[in-house]
């Protein structure tokens, strides 16, 4: 990974830290794979991917851990995966273009107050299908 890279999502990942308040981080491993952040029951990350290529990982993530895809709605600019998980936990994976060219924010919300281990598992196998 380039160091510009890297020190983009560093810094990108710390103004959401500061703008939302606690926040647990969460490394990921793999190439394709950045800094996440759990703000508030979201798992947040900003990732330099095309959009198309983090909706179709998206759709693949919830296909590999036999999670029933919902809904599924995409444009230029943003996109939404929608699931329904075990124990009828609602699933919302949703990617939006923040700048031109490849950086996408993505957010993972499990249910209502969000599932950290969850959320974790569903962006570390997005990050495994890009």
């Amino acid at each position: 990974m380039k160091k510009r890279e890297v020190i983009l999502k560093i810094v990108a990942v710390s103004t959401l830290a500061m703008l939302q308040g606690c926040v647990g981080v969460v490394v990921a491993g793999g190439a394709a794979a950045g800094t996440a952040a759990y703000v508030r029951g979201d798992l947040e990350s900003i990732m330099e991917e095309d959009i198309t290529s983090i909706y179709e990982s998206s759709k693949q993530a919830l296909i590999d851990l036999e999670i029933e895809i919902v809904g599924t709605d995409k444009d230029l600019l943003s996109a939404v995966v929608n699931g329904q998980g075990a124990e009828d936990k609602k699933i919302v994976i949703k990617m939006k273009r923040i700048e031109q060219g490849r950086l996408v924010k993505l957010t993972i919300r499990i249910g209502t107050f969000g599932d950290k281990p969850l959320s974790q598992i569903i962006y570390k196998k997005i990050n495994r299908n890009l």
